[in-house]
């Protein structure tokens, strides 16, 4: 029997094991040096020695299936309780069938086939054999079946994690977006994955091959510093993280990190670098835009300081020039009128600036219609503007609803207005053109982040297209900054952009610029559209012309402040009294007679001592009736018990409306 087996084992072919194969070997030595039957028994002990410990099952079985040699048991069997058995007893099916199948195959072909299946052990587990089935020939043909099976089960385990394992790689991989990449320092091979070519906008056929070819593609501003740090990468075998721009081959500009990992050679020279690519092009634009933010919050809040101080100093220069004007010489009225076009011409100056700072003071929001907004503003321009300039309106015929302040709105219009006017002075181009299109719009969240809009999801635009010069990169990313301004000295304030876009964005829009030097400029208006059915129109207050006959209290701490403000109110026909702080007005109204007189308080809130707010509520207390006017060179959102707010600078006409029309309210 050991002969026979020693027969068949030596002229089976055998899985391609190192072991098994040097087995063979030494089978095959040992059947020469035994041929004869000198040393049958020894031999016969060497070849199970030999079999026995194999690691795969090497078995000859008859045609049907049964075990007529087997070199070892399974776990928990007997050599003796599984010859003379039947091999398909111990398999499930339709393992059982499949090998079933594979021995008809061998029979009829007399071809070696593989095969992989299932086996139950006697402890219940299943196993997973990967078998080699050989024909075993005599004259008559296949007259038994040699099998070489192996345990594949921990081999199958570990290449299913092995696949799930990188299947969760690849996944994560994906998910941060990151492109991968690898070079072989020696060979100057580079590869990339298709992660990589697409955020680089290049195929696998046209990515880089070479440490050369993969340099062109850096900007040409960028190359020789990420050349100089790969040359010290392969110097000293330490990748840092190394951030640069690439230009893609349609022209754009993406800004990307780098980072690699280098293995060594026995020699400890680098030898290959493995690494990763991230696109941050998005992420270096959002941390900019926060940048520009807080500097312009912080130009904010000083502009928003000096407005108010300004406010207060306007407010004792203008009605002065004023009421002087009524009571100079006509030769000297000239002067006083151009002093005070200078002084509204500062006003203007210092309202850009507070809503520059979104400190403006704005009218009651109302449902309004923007096409009336552009028509009336078109309307301004069409009489200033340069009969050269060709200036159409393109509106839906529906109405536009929009919750806003018409006035502002009508001033941000005007200064895109006015900007695109500008463009187009010295453009050489004809005809000069400027257009204002009105159309409703549906914003995707994805276009509102970037637009910076997250509230609603239909928007009226209002786009000012100009055929002009257009802007350059490096100027479209200044427009916004307060007192930035392209033009000469006297034709603007660097305001207008800055103003327009706080105006927008105060109500809760957004404005968008394109622009490209020789084409042109787009600005657009994102304005939430209003849910309210109607377009309602402001309230006109009706204010009589009669002098004042009322007593007002006048609380401000500058000096020069109080002392106008007394004349004109007096002018007026009112009796005035004045109070340089809170507790003097407090201390005034204390008297009971003069409590009862004063029919109306004007008070500042900036003042240094007490502030005007706790004046406020102490007032409440004294004189629950007493009506109190808000004066403040802030714009104020106010609660009921407050009669009014009057702005400062305010005018003579101004004052004593806004005075006269809260008291007969």
């Amino acid at each position: 029997m050991a002969e026979h087996a020693l027969r068949v084992y030596a002229a089976t072919p055998m899985a391609s094991d190192p072991q098994v194969e040097r087995l063979r070997a030494e089978l095959e030595r040992l059947q020469l040096a035994t041929s004869g039957g000198a040393g049958a028994e020894q031999f016969a002990e060497l070849l199970g020695l030999f079999l026995g410990n194999v690691p795969d099952f090497i078995g000859l079985l008859a045609l049907e299936g049964t075990f007529l040699f087997l070199n070892r048991a399974r776990p928990g069997r007997t050599l003796a309780e599984v010859l003379g058995r039947n091999l398909f007893s111990y398999l499930p099916e339709p393992s059982a069938s499949e090998v079933r199948a594979a021995f008809a195959r061998v029979t009829a072909t007399s071809d070696t086939v593989s095969i992989q299946y299932k086996a139950k052990w006697s402890d219940g587990s299943e196993h997973m054999m990967a078998a080699h089935l050989c024909p075993v020939r005599n004259d008559r043909g296949v007259a038994a079946i040699a099998m070489i099976a192996t345990d594949v089960t921990e081999q199958r385990r570990v290449e299913t994690a092995l696949r799930v394992s990188t299947e969760k790689l690849r996944i994560a991989v994906a998910a941060t977006g990151m492109g991968l990449w690898s070079w072989d320092i020696k060979q100057n091979v580079v590869h990339w994955d298709d992660a990589l070519c697409r955020m680089w906008g290049v195929t696998s056929e046209t990515a880089p091959q070479t440490r050369e070819s993969y340099l062109t593609l850096i900007h040409p501003e960028d190359r020789e510093r990420v050349r100089l740090a790969v040359e010290a990468v392969v110097r000293t075998g330490a990748y840092p993280v190394l951030e640069h721009r690439i230009v893609r081959p349609d022209g754009s500009v993406r800004r990307v990190l780098a980072k690699g990992t280098v293995s060594f050679a026995a020699d400890g020279s680098p030898e290959h670098i493995v690494g990763g690519v991230l696109d941050i092009t998005e992420q270096r634009e959002l941390e900019e835009r926060s940048r520009q933010a807080q500097k312009l919050e912080a130009i904010g809040e000083l502009c928003a300081g000096v407005a108010h101080n300004f406010n207060n100093m306007l407010m004792a220069i203008l009605p002065n020039i004023e009421l002087a004007l009524r009571n100079v010489p006509e030769e000297t009225a000239p002067l006083l009128r151009s002093a005070h076009e200078a002084g509204l011409r500062a006003v203007e100056l210092v309202r850009q600036l507070m809503t520059f700072a979104g400190r403006a003071h704005a009218n009651e929001k109302r449902s309004s219609d923007v096409r009336e907004v552009v028509e009336r503003t078109v309307a301004i321009c069409r009489r200033a503007f340069d009969h050269g300039i060709e200036l159409s309106v393109s509106c839906p015929s529906e109405p536009q609803p929009v919750l806003a302040d018409a006035t502002q709105l009508e001033q941000a219009l005007l200064n895109l207005l006015i900007n695109a006017r500008d463009a187009l002075s010295d453009a050489p181009v004809n005809p000069k053109q400027v257009t204002v299109e009105v159309a409703s719009v549906t914003i995707t969240p994805e276009d509102g982040a970037v637009l910076g809009l997250v509230a609603a999801d239909r928007y009226v635009c209002v786009r000012v297209i100009d055929n002009g010069v257009g802007m350059s990169p490096e100027t479209r990313n200044r427009i916004y900054e307060p007192f930035f301004t392209t033009k000469e000295i006297g034709r603007g304030t660097g305001l207008g952009l800055s103003t327009a876009r706080a105006i927008v964005q105060e109500h809760g829009g957004a404005l968008e610029c394109s622009s490209s030097e020789g084409h042109g400029t787009t600005f657009t208006m994102y304005l939430p559209v209003s849910l309210s059915a109607s377009v309602e129109r402001a309230p006109r207050v009706a204010v009589t012309d009669r002098p004042g006959s009322q007593t007002v209290l006048v609380v401000d701490d500058e000096a020069s402040v109080r002392t106008v403000v007394r004349k004109m109110l007096e002018r007026a026909g009112y009796t005035v009294h004045v109070a340089a702080s809170g507790r003097e007005a407090l201390d005034l109204l204390a008297d009971r007679a003069l409590r009862e007189s004063v029919s109306l308080v004007l008070l500042d809130l900036s003042m240094p001592g007490m502030s005007g707010d706790a004046v406020h509520r102490e007032l409440r207390t004294l004189a629950p009736g007493l009506k109190v006017v808000y004066f403040s060179g802030h714009p104020l959102d106010v609660g009921n018990d407050v009669a009014g707010v009057i702005q400062k600078p305010a005018t003579y006409d101004e004052l004593v409306q806004s005075v006269r029309a809260i008291l007969e309210r």
